[in-house]
């Protein structure tokens, strides 16, 4: 029985057996790896879409809202209330003074006092 342990050919067997175990250890590893790194991304996908889908669930909530569907309705499709007054503002002709993005010779806060003026004037 101790002859077939110390032959040549079941030295060779076992050590094939044995590399054979550490590439198939080496190759679980690696689709472990890869699989850790699925499970990540999927994990990832799902905070992306979790987060989207609070924020579809938050605009829904508002289209419950008057308010809100009037100022859409005004947003998007350019309605406006029989009250209301409508300003269009076109960009400007003079491109050098955009270009060289110099200021002009009012500061923000007199622009901001212009501008809350005009606002509020009736």
């Amino acid at each position: 029985m101790v002859s077939w342990l110390s032959s040549k050919i079941f030295t060779v067997v076992v050590v094939l057996v044995v590399l054979w175990f550490g590439v198939r250890a080496l190759d679980l590893g690696t689709q472990k790896a890869a699989l850790n790194r699925e499970v990540s991304e999927l994990q990832t996908k799902i905070n992306t879409l979790t987060k989207d889908n609070k924020v579809l669930q938050k605009f829904i909530s508002f289209t419950h809202d008057a308010d809100f569907l009037a100022r859409e309705a005004r947003r998007r499709l350019n309605f406006r209330a029989a009250d209301e007054h409508v300003a269009f503002v076109y960009p400007s002709e003079d491109k050098t003074a955009s270009a060289s993005g110099e200021l002009s010779d009012k500061s923000f806060l007199a622009k901001v006092k212009d501008w809350l003026y005009d606002t509020f004037r009736k």
